[in-house]
């Protein structure tokens, strides 16, 4: 019969490797608290984290009340801390999601396509993606598996924001290019209408039939736009 000192150390070797276990979770977690502390649209603390590692501190605490069903408690205990950091993930994404959303409002559709064509190429895809996994991620019930996969969730987002914070400079340089070019294709297109109505003017004046008219403007604003052209690609 075990006496009451091969007990405790029994017990004693029971929670050693319990909180190893919680030890190994736990070094995974807090840097996903630290991270969703930052990339957080409010810069405030998350409260449903917390509470989730409250509550598994008090289940570790409760493991070693006399009665208490040890690997129970830490098995609870276990369970907040993963809570806990799938919650701080979904902040992250969330975040991360909306950045690269008004990154795009930012700079305007058009800008984008010319300048950063990778952004409807890969990244729009990649946003899809993450948006289908996470519905099924939610329901995965193997919680190691499930921390790995929000975790490469997590990393690929981020540097997804970080590639497109590197190319901004670009972006706004290729923006002038793109906007000047609509300029001065607008002012090109408001000269040509001016021309056309000031010829219809004359040719009222001197009562030259519309049909001939609008054969005379349309030859002449071929070759104006022949002309342009040939000196664009001069």
């Amino acid at each position: 019969m075990m006496d009451s000192v091969d007990i405790e150390k029994k017990s004693e070797n029971k929670a050693h490797s319990y909180m190893v276990e919680l030890s190994l979770i736990y070094k995974c977690v807090k840097p996903l608290i630290l991270l969703s502390e930052y990339y957080n649209s409010n810069q405030g603390i998350v409260l449903s984290a917390i509470n989730e590692l409250r509550n598994s501190f008090d289940h570790i605490m409760r493991a070693f009340f006399e009665e208490a069903d040890m690997e129970a408690e830490f098995s609870k205990a276990k369970g907040h801390l993963y809570r806990s950091a799938f919650d701080v993930c979904e902040i992250i994404i969330i975040d991360r999601l909306e950045y690269i959303n008004q990154f795009k409002n930012s700079v305007g559709f058009y800008a984008l396509y010319k300048s950063y064509p990778k952004y409807y190429t890969e990244i729009l895809p990649f946003i899809s993606e993450v948006k289908e996994k996470l519905a099924s991620l939610r329901q995965n019930s193997n919680l190691p598996n499930r921390i790995e996969e929000y975790e490469n969730i997590v990393t690929r987002l981020i540097q997804t924001c970080d590639d497109l914070d590197q190319a901004t400079p670009f972006i706004n340089e290729r923006y002038k290019k793109v906007d000047k070019t609509i300029l001065q294709q607008t002012s090109i297109l408001a000269t040509l209408l001016g021309f056309i109505a000031v010829m219809f003017s004359i040719f009222g004046i001197f009562g030259v039939s519309i049909s001939l008219s609008l054969s005379i403007i349309g030859l002449l604003s071929m070759a104006i736009a022949f002309t342009w052209l040939f000196y664009k690609k001069k």
